[in-house]
């Protein structure tokens, strides 16, 4: 140990394996997660994940859904920052929502401004069709009983069969989810792109399009939403694919203005679709905003050989030239890759989270590129990452998100001949920056004796490991708050030295004095 870890914090192309001894680098695993930077997730037969955020305290929710041969339940857990499920959260940090005996799949999560997960799916019905569902949680992982009927919702949205994919809460609290509705053709099963919008109580808002729900048509006979996001006028952005039938697919987005209808000042009439190149099949499974109100999409394309396509929109829809070449980016792995989430972070770095798989076996994928869209050498194997959750295993990566301290992490599903469980991994995201130290403090401190203590506050940006050297002493461990043994009455100076888990140092200094009381 180089020192006693602030407590006080805490509260407040290679495969990757552990990481390598010494200082680790962008795009290793972190160690301090779970021993080994990974961990899995049994809970029943078979066991999904498709959600993650962080919350105010590090914690990490993971939603997804559990099933065995006679049902499946909306299932989240949450985790202590050190990848140790919370005890405090539901039962052994795990909770299982069952909506009245049916079939429910989770797709989605986030966390409303009080600190409540939102966790939005599928729940078939009792002919066989699908029903949107949601369920939200306080914060011990209970139901809450002011949203919905005892803490669930159960929505048709205007139809039959409809599918929730993606989920997003507004500046208002209002919660957007996205997926596909369907639409009756006497020859073919018609999809289109679907959005509802529900108030904060759960009710669907009928302020928005026609009774709290839209759909968008590409004319094409599969028009599917994968994700949503929303901008800072609380402009809903929905991303998928508009197919041919199988033929022939394109990545698709559509604009809402908060009211509902198509927002005609982006793309062609609110609505833009990207191929890539010779890509027969291309599709957007993720999609976010930048600060700069740009709207970046990724997902997957092929030919022969699928691969993670990136594209970069200006707010009116048009692609991003400064961004990889015209405005896209394609990223090839060594065996079939797909992203599946995406996630920036504070540098304006984008992160890509997939899978890449060869057969039956494959690793969770990670690709980091710069703001232009070419890929960051600093992170892992020439910007990429790939990592196996066991030798004969498959992995999807459905999910990422980025703490505070910079860290990535990605949550999906780990797939083995019996079963599937959750998968979650944590990486080393941050670059060689130090943390920041301050001792805080009086500068004087009086004594009517000869002899007297002085105490500070040892204040860091992350949790690091200290180091304390009082006057010409040697530097030893120490943690906040401090304090001296009993200084002589005269001048003296206290350095502290912070290292963060990545090994970058910080350092601070504070000079104080001892005087005697008259």
């Amino acid at each position: 140990m180089l020192g006693a870890l602030v407590t006080s914090l805490l509260a407040g192309l290679g495969t990757t394996g552990a990481a390598s001894a010494g200082v680790p680098d962008p795009g290793d695993l972190d160690r301090h997660f779970a021993g080994t930077g990974k961990t899995t997730l049994d809970i029943r037969q078979s066991d999904s994940a498709q959600g993650i955020a962080i919350d105010a305290q590090g914690r990490i929710v993971v939603a997804g859904s559990t099933s065995d041969a006679t049902s499946s339940d909306f299932t989240v857990a949450r985790y202590m920052p050190d990848g140790s499920l919370d005890p405090s959260f539901g039962t052994g940090g795990i909770v299982r929502t069952d909506f009245s005996g049916r079939a429910d799949r989770a797709t989605a999560l986030d966390l409303d401004s009080d600190g409540r997960m939102v966790v939005a799916g599928m729940s078939k019905g009792p002919r066989g069709l699908d029903y949107c569902a949601m369920a939200r949680y306080r914060t011990n992982g209970s139901l809450d009983p002011s949203f919905g009927d005892g803490g669930r919702v159960l929505a048709s949205l205007g139809g039959p069969d409809n599918s929730i994919h993606a989920m997003a809460i507004d500046s208002q609290g209002r919660i957007v989810v996205a997926g596909q509705r369907y639409r009756y053709h006497d020859t073919f099963d018609y999809y289109d792109f679907l959005v509802g919008r529900f108030t904060p109580n759960g009710t669907l808002d009928s302020t928005f399009g026609r009774n709290g729900t839209v759909s968008t048509d590409f004319v094409y006979t599969l028009d599917w939403a994968y994700s949503v996001a929303l901008d800072s006028r609380d402009r809903i952005i929905a991303a998928g694919e508009a197919s041919s039938y199988g033929e022939t697919s394109s990545s698709a987005l559509a604009r809402y203005r908060p009211g509902g209808g198509l927002d005609t000042s982006f793309g062609d009439g609110g609505k833009v679709e990207t191929s890539f190149g010779n890509h027969i099949y291309d599709e957007a499974d993720a999609v976010t905003v930048d600060d700069a109100g740009r709207i970046i999409a990724a997902g997957g394309g092929s030919l022969y050989h699928t691969e993670f396509t990136l594209s970069r929109y200006d707010p009116d829809g048009n692609l991003d030239a400064s961004f990889g070449s015209g405005g896209m980016v394609r990223t090839r792995f060594p065996d079939s890759a797909w992203a599946n989430a995406l996630a920036l972070d504070g540098q304006g770095r984008i992160v890509a989270v997939g899978s890449n798989t060869t057969g039956a076996v494959g690793q969770l994928a990670l690709a980091r590129y710069k703001p232009d869209g070419s890929l960051d050498g600093s992170f892992g194997s020439g910007g990429m990452v790939m990592t196996p959750f066991g030798r004969e295993n498959d992995v999807r990566g459905d999910a990422a998100a980025i703490d505070e301290r910079g860290r990535i992490v990605a949550a999906g599903t780990v797939y083995s001949g019996s079963g599937s469980d959750f998968a979650l991994a944590r990486y080393v995201g941050r670059d060689k920056a130090p943390p920041e130290v301050q001792v805080k403090g009086r500068s004087r401190f009086r004594t009517r004796h000869d002899r007297r203590r002085a105490h500070f506050r040892l204040v860091a940006s992350e949790p690091v490991e200290l180091l304390c050297k009082l006057d010409g002493g040697s530097f030893h461990e120490c943690s906040s708050p401090y304090r001296t043994r009993r200084l002589a009455i005269g001048r003296h100076r206290l350095k502290v030295r912070a290292t963060d888990e990545a090994g970058n140092v910080g350092t601070d200094k504070k000079r104080f004095r001892i005087a005697e009381r008259r």
